[in-house]
């Protein structure tokens, strides 16, 4: 960020992408480390009126925020854009109902919660589900040896994106057990993929799903802690939220749009995010 600053010269407009990196202005980080540099970046040559910044969800904007107010007439919040893939509902066969974690899987988003799950499920004896897991296996992420989670695919590499698609399609729900304080600033592509295949989240809140939800209505259950999750849970595998799918399905439809790379350009072109104007 420094240099493109420095060098871009002023009549070309400049548009950073802030993603990822985010997260580090939470941390409290050592003079030599990469992220303590972020929030200088933004100090440098700030008042220049060739400059944007984009993050992608409002909920990410009013985080950043907090730490770099005076970016703020500069920082627009934009939807992630997805292309959507053409998700042909198939009729089910089987009678379980298969729920599963998608993407990666590690300790910083809890996923050996998962275990956790398998064995609440076995005490209340449900016998119609299934657990799932379809991505890698991060090395920090303790395995259980006596399981009955299974793995699409091998769980150590990357999915190519047909093995990844194929196998989000045997799921009926995706769960997250991210905690509560995690995707502050960070947009999550597994969301995304669950909105592209149709498939409903049971997730612990966060202020990125919370977003996502108010913005295009429910596509799932938002639950406060992992109890909550569970109870959930055991009542689908009772057939009690059945009713909940219709609306879903239709919320799908709003969120499926509002992603869209059509719907991202058209709001990028009324927030003027390219500065056509203010640049003549």
């Amino acid at each position: 960020m420094f240099f493109v600053k420095k060098y871009t010269p002023k009549k070309i407009p400049i548009i950073f992408m802030l993603h990822g990196n985010l997260e580090e202005l939470r941390k409290k980080k050592k003079i030599y480390h990469a992220g303590y540099w972020i929030k200088p970046a933004f100090f440098y040559k700030r008042k220049r009126e060739n400059q944007k910044f984009l993050v992608l969800g409002e909920s990410i904007r009013t985080e950043v925020l907090k730490y770099i107010n005076f970016i703020k007439n500069d920082l627009i919040s934009i939807p992630h854009p997805y292309q959507m893939i053409s998700t042909k509902i198939e009729k089910k066969l089987s009678p379980k109902i298969v729920m599963g974690m998608i993407g990666s899987f590690s300790n910083e988003k809890r996923s050996e919660l998962i275990y956790e799950l398998e064995n609440r499920i076995k005490q209340e004896r449900i016998q119609n589900l299934e657990l799932l897991l379809v991505g890698a296996t991060q090395n920090n992420l303790e395995t259980h040896a006596e399981t009955n989670v299974k793995i699409w695919g091998n769980g150590t590499n990357k999915l190519d994106e047909k093995e990844y698609n194929s196998g989000i399609k045997l799921l009926d729900y995706i769960l997250f057990f991210w905690p509560n304080d995690s995707y502050k600033m960070t947009a999550s592509g597994a969301v995304l993929d669950a909105i592209a295949h149709r498939k409903p989240i049971i997730a612990i809140k966060t202020s990125y799903l919370q977003w996502v939800f108010e913005t295009v209505g429910d596509i799932g259950f938002l639950c406060e802690t992992f109890e909550e999750l569970v109870d959930i849970v055991i009542r689908i595998s009772k057939k009690e939220l059945k009713n909940q799918l219709d609306l879903f399905s239709q919320n799908f439809n709003k969120a499926q749009l509002f992603f869209s790379r059509e719907n991202v350009k058209e709001i990028m072109n009324k927030k003027d995010v390219w500065m056509i104007n203010s640049m003549k």
